[in-house]
């Protein structure tokens, strides 16, 4: 038998849901699976909600159809304290194609393959860099070594921008629009993958006053390497 992992099919003898990929002092990142998809919808809920922005029916409804997605949640004291969801897009595409299909048509010309990040959310009371820094990370290598994407779209609030552009290397691709699944301003983001990975190589974990980027919170090469180890071999695409 095999158990639905938000699009992927994961044998449970092979993997047990939900299947911890990572364990630090203070959280863990693991697969999200239906038995802890509750906790995570209401973490969205409430995150997205207190920030003014309305999750509209259509769109947990569209989420639950995506067929190439995974959802990660951060749990400290097994409480699910973030998410995040690596979306490779159903037969509809990526959730941002709704408002930058134009943009992101440039992407998928042969030999490359985009993806987004939904659904990033982190509890205020239990904010913490690493546990941030962490899933978003474990995203990049599912999306980049277990998917084979090669290009990474984030939708975000104009006001967030600056910290994706100057700590982590996004580049602006597309302009404000009323993003319709929150209600909100929106704007396109774009990292290529590729150097993504090659950033994270080199800078990820390292506390030095020469690393000024979000990498610094990130996973180490070590810690990405231990991961790696726990990723269930049976993993795969939903067909």
């Amino acid at each position: 038998a095999a158990a639905n992992v938000v699009g992927l099919r994961i044998p449970q003898k092979v993997c047990p849901t939900p299947c911890t990929l990572i364990e630090k002092s203070d959280f863990a990142i693991r697969i999200a699976d239906e038995s802890s998809s509750e906790a995570v919808d209401t973490l969205v809920q409430r995150m997205y909600g207190g920030r003014g922005y309305c999750l509209s029916d259509q769109w947990a409804a569209r989420r639950r159809a995506v067929g190439s997605s995974i959802t990660f949640e951060a749990t400290r004291d097994s409480s699910t304290v973030g998410t995040l969801t690596v979306n490779l897009g159903g037969d509809d595409g990526l959730n941002a194609e709704a408002l930058y299909a134009r943009e992101i048509a440039a992407f998928r010309r042969p030999g490359l393959r985009p993806c987004e990040f939904t659904r990033l959310a982190m509890s205020g009371a239990d904010l913490s860099k690493e546990a941030l820094g962490a899933l978003f990370h474990v995203g990049v290598v599912f999306a980049s070594k277990v998917f084979g994407a090669t290009d990474l779209f984030i939708e975000v609030n104009p006001r967030h921008r600056q910290f994706y552009c100057n700590q982590i290397g996004f580049h602006h691709v597309g302009e404000e629009r009323i993003c319709p699944r929150v209600d909100a301003p929106a704007v396109l983001l774009h990292k290529n993958l590729g150097v993504c990975t090659s950033e994270l190589l080199r800078l990820g974990g390292v506390r030095e006053r020469r690393n000024r980027t979000f990498y610094a919170y990130m996973l180490t090469p070590d810690d990405e390497l231990a991961m790696i180890r726990n990723v269930p071999a049976a993993v795969r695409l939903a067909s």
